[in-house]
């Protein structure tokens, strides 16, 4: 499921055009991880933050990183993989979610085979998952 977040409302009154409903998005097993700009003129944050408390509820494992997007143009502020800085950030992030649930391996064993980790400062990063 690719989403930025849920939106309140049902299917019927037209909300799953914007996102998946949370009514839609409710029966997800699957652990999630998200990334967001803390501004987004296409998916506001609230609506991962609201997916991320589905998820906690639920108690499927998931995780939300947010980017300071305030000083870039609206177009990078949504496409968070344009800004070279949040993309190196997120693709170590996103290698680390799926060593931890054992869709890669560091060592190469079971899983895909590994590949080399992104090179950057992990000074101040938050723990994933």
């Amino acid at each position: 499921m690719s989403a930025g977040g849920t939106v309140p409302g049902t299917v019927e009154d037209g909300a799953h055009l914007a996102a998946p409903t949370d009514g839609e998005a409710q029966p997800t097993v699957t652990p999630f991880l998200m990334f967001h700009g803390t501004v987004d003129p296409a998916v506001p944050p609230s609506s991962s933050e609201r997916f991320k408390a589905m998820f906690d509820a639920n108690r499927v494992p998931a995780a939300r990183r947010t980017y300071d997007t305030s000083g870039l143009p609206p177009d990078l502020q949504h496409n968070l993989h344009r800004t070279p800085a949040f993309n190196t950030d997120m693709m170590a992030r996103f290698r680390t979610w799926l060593e931890a649930f054992g869709v890669l391996t560091s060592a190469g064993g079971a899983g895909l085979p590994s590949a080399a980790a992104p090179a950057g400062n992990d000074a101040g990063r938050a723990a994933v998952p």
